[in-house]
This record gives structure tokens, sequence and C-alpha cells, in this order.
């Protein structure tokens, strides 16, 4: 588990955080980075968490290529028009 410290973790529909909060104390401060399309949601994984949350889509990733060593994407749906 020690080479995870350094890794870049992207969490995809974080909400509220609890899926951030879970892997940044598992894996003992990797660097977490949550995106959301609910301001709502990431407003409390602030407070919960402090750190990265950033309101965006996933299909318009506002990241480089290779950014992230880990894609995390868990309880999210998904709608269709």
């Amino acid at each position: 588990m020690r080479d995870l410290i350094a890794l870049k973790i992207l969490d995809i529909g974080s909400g509220m955080g609890h899926t951030s909060l879970h892997l940044y104390q598992v894996l003992k401060s990797p660097e977490v980075v949550g995106i959301d399309v609910s301001g709502v949601g990431l407003q409390k994984a602030r407070y919960l968490m402090g750190g990265s949350f950033i309101l965006a889509d996933a299909a318009s990733l506002p990241f480089k290529d290779s950014s992230f060593q880990y894609v995390v994407l868990k309880d999210i749906g998904t709608c269709a028009r």
C-alpha cells in the first residue's frame, strides 16, 4: 500500500465526497480530486474534506490526458436524452 500514497485519483460523480473521503483515509493521503455536476453535493464535499472538488461533467473533463493514475466511478447514474 505504500506505493499508493503518491497516487493521483479522480473520483467521477463524487457527490458529497463520501467515496473520496474513504479513499483518502484508506490509502493514507493520496491526492483525490472529485468532480460532479451538482454544486450542492460539491459544497458538502468541500465542507467534509476540504480539498479539490470541481464542478465538471465527465463527458468533458477539465484535465490533461494522463493526469490521474486511477479513476473511480461509484454510484453514478446516467441520463439519456
